[in-house]
Parts: structure tokens; sequence; C-alpha cells
């Protein structure tokens, strides 16, 4: 009973992940080409959700192969920064669909990592005479979070609309803070890498990262982006137009107005 939950909440969570990043970039070149930057970045990303988990020994079979969701995001995100950057495609407009994706999929999968007994918390005894006991609900406790980051994104008021890469940015430093710390409440085995991580997890360490990338989105990126777009950089106006709203505040708004919201572009 517990398989058919997982894949069905998995199944779901794809399936998020694709309407809301295809939302995200109405008004947007880059809209009719997103299923297919939706694919490649699925199948990088499973790849590297596999490949993290044998890497760092949570499993050792691929015959029964366990998935580890920041390796997939790692890989994911290259896979699509580099497809988006080759076709010629904002690349923070992208990253903004892609994260928003990911954390509205996120959402329903760790729903199906609840119901498939993975991804479990720590044991914790309440009474040791009574020898009452409860397991952390992790999985709950971190698709909450990711539910929270989404509305934050998504809400009608959010500024962050107002930047490109802001989405993905403040998605990033949230959820990276929010992991690193849910993983101290982790009880199941958590694998290790091959050099000394001051006895972080490997999932803590990609946190780190995680975090320090957004940092550099929000508070770096865009200041520098912005100076190469006006000394007239090829490159920075595949990077950087103007107007510069990523459709964060948007999704709502179109889906309660089911009418698409156009952008316009300067040179499309």
């Amino acid at each position: 009973m517990h398989l058919p939950l997982y894949n069905a909440f998995a199944g779901i969570g794809v399936a998020s992940a694709l309407l809301v990043g295809e939302r995200s970039l109405i008004g947007r070149r880059e809209h009719d080409f997103w299923p297919q930057l939706f694919l490649i970045a699925l199948a990088f990303g499973a790849a590297g959700a596999v490949s993290f988990s044998w890497l760092t020994g949570v499993t050792d079979s691929w015959e029964h192969p366990a998935y580890t969701f920041l390796g997939g995001v790692a890989l994911g995100l290259v896979a699509l920064t580099v497809t988006a950057g080759l076709a010629g495609f904002n690349l923070l407009a992208v990253l903004d669909a892609g994260c928003l994706g990911m954390c509205a999929g996120h959402i329903f999968g760790r729903l199906g990592c609840l119901f498939g007994g993975c991804c479990y918390g720590k044991s914790i005894t309440l009474d040791p005479i009574l020898k009452w006991s409860f397991t952390v609900p992790t999985a709950l406790i971190e698709s909450s979070v990711e539910a929270l980051i989404l509305c934050c994104l998504l809400g009608k008021g959010s500024t962050l609309k107002r930047k490109s890469g802001s989405c993905a940015g403040y998605w990033m430093i949230s959820y990276g803070v929010a992991r690193f710390f849910l993983e101290f409440a982790r009880g199941d085995f958590r694998g290790k890498l091959p050099f000394n991580t001051a006895g972080l997890s490997p999932s803590q360490c990609i946190s780190l990262v995680l975090f320090a990338l957004g940092v550099v989105v929000v508070t770096r990126g865009r200041k520098e982006i912005g100076e190469r777009f006006a000394s007239g950089s090829n490159t920075a106006s595949r990077l950087v137009d103007e107007p510069v709203d990523t459709g964060c505040g948007r999704i709502l708004e179109s889906a309660a107005t089911a009418t698409p919201v156009s952008v316009e572009h300067p040179g499309m």
C-alpha cells in the first residue's frame, strides 16, 4: 500500500512542478520551450538523485535505488541552466521557473515519503518510565516548510516579482537554511562523503552551497548583470531584460482571472 501512494504523490509532484514553472514564464519566449527544458532538468535531476545516493553510501545497489533530493537539485539545476544558456534564453527567468517548480513538486514529493516510510525522523522519548515516544515527522515538516516558502514567493504582494532571479535566490536561501537544520532531526542513514565534513551530512553540505548561491543571486547577481547590460554586453542581454517581472506574483493572479498575463519585452 505504501509504494503506490509514494508513486502517486511523486507523479502529482512532477505535474505540479511542470505547471508552476510553466505559469511563471507566461509572456516570455521561454514559455513555449518550458516542457523541453523541464524534461531535460527532470532527467538529469533523477540521475543526480540516484547517483548522489550511491556515491554517499545511502544505497549500494542499482537494482534498489534510493533518491536524494538535493543531489537531484544540484544536477537538475546545472542541466537547466546550461541548456537555457546554450539556447540563448533568459537564464534568471528560467532559473526562477525551475526553482518555483521544484518547490511546488517537493511539497507532494515529501508527502509521498511520509506514506512510503522513508525520510523519517529520530525517535524521541517523552517519558522514560511509561516509555512514551514519538518519531519526528520530518517529511511532513519539510513539506509544510516548502508550502510556506511557495506561498511567500507566489503572494500577490510579494516584491520579489520585480527582480529576475529573486524567486530562485530566495528559495535557495530559505530552503537551504530549513534543510540544514532539519537534517539534525532525521533518523535515517544520511550517507557520508569521502572527506571530512566536520560531522555534517552530505545534504547539509549541499544546503550550505545552496544557501551561498542564493545569497550571490539575490545580493550580487543582479547588480553585476545590470552593469554588464549597461555596457552593452551580449551575454548580459541573455541574463536580464526589461521589464524584469519574472512572474513570481502573477501565477496566482493569472490563475484567479484565467487570463494569461502578457509582458512586453524590448527587442522581442
